[in-house]
């Protein structure tokens, strides 16, 4: 099917920011984004109500549109939501995932485990978001992963922030081979405590980080 101009202003500006290329406070004009991208008002009032609606762009009086910061309230909801959708997602995957699937996690784990020793902090952001659509796309649960697809996109501006930074690659390559331990055990409570352990792991990191916490 081909893409609407609608669609297309808006995941051109929501890839933008979720990459960092347009950092928190970035002001953002209708007319500077017709220019950039030519096109017409119509498709990018529509991009910027929708992205306004997601919380990654706001509108401040006196000031206008720019993109979101993420607070530390925004901080602490997002990974409590996700410490509970990904303590579900890998107990359902433990269950459903065959020997190949479980065989496919294990060489992203190894693989991200060489791009930290290699010190390549973007293959390991890559092998680190394959790791968890893995277990989520395995588990099938639409609902589930409409949600967590949501969070994803939010922890990937951080992501990106900090993807040159050694110790959260280091922090992520530990958490995975902890969960992919019970995961080849087939031991679903195990599994759970090292996923939920995993991600507040995290979010420690980025509250110490940007909030000194």
């Amino acid at each position: 099917m081909k893409q609407t101009k609608q669609q297309y202003v808006y995941e051109y500006i929501k890839d933008k920011i979720n990459k960092n290329e347009y950092p928190p406070g970035t002001p953002l004009t209708e007319e500077a984004i017709c220019e950039e991208l030519k096109v017409s008002r119509t498709p990018v009032r529509d991009a910027i109500r929708r992205l306004t609606g997601e919380n990654l762009l706001v509108m401040t009086p006196g000031i206008g549109l720019s993109v979101s910061a993420i607070g530390l309230e925004d901080l602490i909801e997002i990974f409590d939501i996700r410490e509970a959708l990904e303590g579900m997602s890998v107990k359902q995957f433990i269950d459903r995932a065959p020997a190949a699937i479980v065989k496919r996690l294990r060489d992203c784990v190894d693989k991200g485990e060489l791009a930290v020793a290699d010190n390549n902090y973007n293959a390991f952001m890559e092998s680190d978001m394959e790791f968890h659509r893995i277990i989520d796309a395995t588990v099938g649960n639409k609902r589930l992963s409409v949600m967590l697809d949501a969070i994803y996109e939010q922890i990937n501006r951080l992501a990106y922030t900090n993807r040159e930074d050694p110790a959260i690659s280091r922090l992520g390559i530990t958490g995975h081979k902890e969960i992919m331990k019970f995961i080849e055990k087939g031991d679903k409570d195990g599994a759970v405590s090292a996923m939920e352990e995993h991600v507040r792991s995290v979010k420690k990191y980025y509250l110490t980080k940007y909030f000194n916490l």
